[in-house]
């Protein structure tokens, strides 16, 4: 009878161990799933609650666009689309263009530019970084 226990209480001590190690296995999550956690969202996510305009950027900083006397933030987690379908880099953006912008206005700072699409652009457009004007 003493034996019978032994083995019955080393079986259940095996199974509590292999159940918490599946319940710490599913609930914990893993350092890939953490990396992603941490990284800024895809802003196609947030897309669909941004406000849309359809704009014409006249000058293009590394901070930041503007349109007309308005400023915009632009984010490393903007997405640029050109009217081919095409992504590039904030860099290459041309300007002048017009442009389909979604956006989230803030209260406190410049509204932040979550997909430049850009519908048709400028005769002489150029690539290159606008001079920073006074305001």
């Amino acid at each position: 009878m003493n034996t019978f226990c032994r083995r019955s209480a080393a079986f259940l001590g095996l199974f509590l161990v292999v159940a918490v190690w599946m319940i710490a296995s599913v609930s914990l999550p893993d350092a890939a799933a953490q990396d992603e956690a941490s990284r800024p969202a895809f802003p196609a996510a947030r897309i669909l609650s941004a406000r849309q305009a359809e704009v014409t950027i006249d000058i293009k900083t590394p901070e930041g666009i503007r349109v007309g006397v308005d400023r915009y933030l632009v984010t490393p987690a903007t997405l640029i689309v050109t009217g081919d379908g095409e992504e590039v880099a904030y860099e290459n953006l041309p300007v002048p263009c017009t442009a389909r912008l979604f956006f989230e206005p803030s209260l406190y700072r410049d509204p932040e530019v979550l997909k430049i699409q850009v519908i048709s652009v400028a005769l002489g457009a150029g690539t290159d970084w606008s001079p920073v004007l006074p305001e």
